[in-house]
């Protein structure tokens, strides 16, 4: 993805959805709300959490949806 994006920073619904992980708003806030999401295995607990460059490590995120779809975001 392009990095100007996560240097604004980015929500984390619209990320989910931007990446097809999700296909509406309400399953991205329903899915974080009970503890679906992961990224690099810390839950995401608020569906307001913005995703930026200080959440990157080594210029990647490994986003995890339930137990076993898993996606990696690369800038």
């Amino acid at each position: 993805m392009d990095k100007t994006i996560f240097e604004k920073g980015i929500g984390i619904v619209d990320l989910l959805k931007d990446l097809g992980l999700i296909k509406s708003n309400s399953e991205g806030r329903r899915l974080i709300q009970q503890g679906g999401i992961t990224i690099d295995d810390e839950k995401i607990e608020n569906t307001d959490k913005v995703v930026s460059l200080d959440d990157f490590q080594d210029g990647k995120i490994l986003i995890r949806k339930g137990k076993k779809v898993y996606h990696q975001v690369r800038i």
